[in-house]
């Protein structure tokens, strides 16, 4: 009723504070893991419709692929899995609706899908889509949480050993 007349309760006010902290709560979550990841990984595979598969797992100071050879092309190979390790997201979606719909559309036909496999054999898959013309992300076990990535990420696919 209040809303009617441009005015908000004091209920309507702590709604919508409790929500925006419940949805800052998930995107610091998502960072955090995605951080956890950067410091942690042992292996990665990258899939999808834009790419080749590619698997590289680490060797020593170096990479190497499911044989344990090292792999060829080291530094370009080791710049690459760097730029993938440390992605940053650009903003996260605040609308809960559109955000789950997002995530839900990056999982469904990822255009790059990255499996970041830490040394204690967690795996945590990162699906990234592009939609309307952006790179939206989601992580597995973070659902109805979708972030942007910077426009430049799609640059280190297109230059990846993986590249169709």
């Amino acid at each position: 009723q209040h809303q009617e007349h441009g005015h908000s309760s004091p209920g309507h006010a702590l709604q919508r504070r409790q929500r925006g902290l419940g949805q800052r709560r998930r995107h610091a979550a998502a960072e955090e893991q995605i951080a956890a990841v950067h410091d942690d990984v042992d292996a990665i595979e990258l899939a999808g419709s834009a790419t080749r598969k590619f698997f590289a797992q680490r060797l020593g100071d170096g990479w190497a692929d499911h044989g344990n050879r090292a792999l060829k092309n080291e530094e370009a190979i080791h710049a690459f899995l760097e730029q993938l390790v440390h992605l940053r997201a650009k903003s996260f979606e605040e609308r809960p609706d559109v955000s789950a719909k997002l995530a839900a559309s990056a999982r469904k036909q990822p255009r790059y899908l990255v499996s970041f496999t830490s040394r204690q054999g967690t795996v945590t898959k990162l699906s990234i889509g592009k939609i309307e013309g952006a790179l939206w992300a989601a992580i597995d076990g973070r659902d109805g949480v979708a972030f942007e990535l910077y426009p430049e990420t799609e640059g280190i696919f297109e230059k990846s050993p993986a590249r169709r």
